[in-house]
């Protein structure tokens, strides 16, 4: 069975659309990028809503993957089913 795994094609620009986006200040910025690198951290910072509002809210072009773009908006749609399964998107 092929199993699709686009979390391990993430981009850089990917990573850092997650830090701009949920960081607070410069120490947060630092402290994310240390967390992104830990699997299962970087899995529940990817199902934070605010990255799901900053991708549909923004006007304009998305510096990010298409990759990480479907990624997200799979998985919040998902989750709202009542599928939390991650393997899924």
């Amino acid at each position: 069975m092929i199993r699709a795994n686009c979390r391990a094609r993430f981009t850089a620009a990917d990573f850092d659309f997650i830090v701009r986006t949920l960081a607070r200040s410069q120490t947060d910025q630092v402290s994310l990028v240390d967390l992104l690198s830990d699997v299962e951290t970087r899995d529940s910072i990817l199902d934070h809503p605010r990255l799901v509002d900053a991708i549909l809210n923004h006007c304009g072009h998305l510096r990010i993957s298409s990759q990480f773009y479907f990624y997200v908006l799979a998985r919040h749609v998902l989750q709202q089913g009542g599928i939390g399964d991650r393997k899924l998107c």
